[in-house]
């Protein structure tokens, strides 16, 4: 499972390779200010209920989950963006 969030970044730096610059420009300003929000702000919540449902684990535990998820959920959709590019 370590290995998937580097693979997901071969296309950004495949744009860098090829000089697109203007395209790994506009991944990178998403990927670090747009995309975060967004999936911070969808994923995390769904893993705070989760860890609210299960008392061992409690609701900050799911939501320290759902931060990782959330980083994870931000490679597949950077990943997503650049394939459809």
């Amino acid at each position: 499972m370590i290995q998937i969030p580097g693979f997901y970044q071969v296309m950004r730096n495949t744009l860098n390779a090829l000089q697109r610059n203007d395209y790994a420009r506009y991944v990178d300003a998403a990927w670090s200010i747009v995309l975060p929000i967004l999936t911070q702000l969808a994923v995390v919540p769904i893993f705070f209920a989760w860890g609210k449902a299960h008392p061992a684990l409690g609701s900050s535990m799911g939501g320290v989950l759902g931060m990782g998820a959330a980083a994870y959920a931000l490679e597949l959709c950077s990943f997503c963006c650049l394939m459809a590019l």
